[in-house]
Parts: C-alpha cells; structure tokens; sequence
C-alpha cells in the first residue's frame, strides 16, 4: 500500500466512525425525549390519582357532615 491508499483508508474509517458517534448520539437523544416523556406520563397518572383521591374525601366528608345535621 502506498501513502495515498493508506490515508485514504485511514480517512475512510475516520469517517465511519463519525458516523457511528452521531447514530449512536441520536439514539441517546431519543431515548432521553421518550424517558422524559414516560416520566411526564407517570406524573400526570400520579397527579390525577391524587386529584382523584382527594375528591373522594372531600365527596365522603360532605356525605358525613350532610348525616350528622
């Protein structure tokens, strides 16, 4: 091999692994945005839950208070 096909394989694989480091950035982005999300979904359901309960007991205190009167 002359010093052209070297630096030419050498700049080849150069540029494949670029490539790799920015797929592999890529998907790391993505999962990052999709586990960001999954945890804004768990804090709604949690939200809601708790919103929920809540309602039941000021739904069950009024029931109470409306049988003592």
């Amino acid at each position: 091999m002359n010093n052209d096909a070297v630096l030419t394989k050498a700049l080849n694989e150069i540029a494949r692994l670029e490539l790799l480091n920015f797929r592999k950035d890529v998907v790391i982005e993505e999962l990052q945005n999709e586990i960001r999300m999954r945890d804004q979904l768990k804090v709604g359901e949690q939200n809601v839950t708790s919103s929920e309960f809540e309602h039941e007991q000021k739904h069950d205190k009024s029931k109470s208070r409306g049988g003592k009167r």
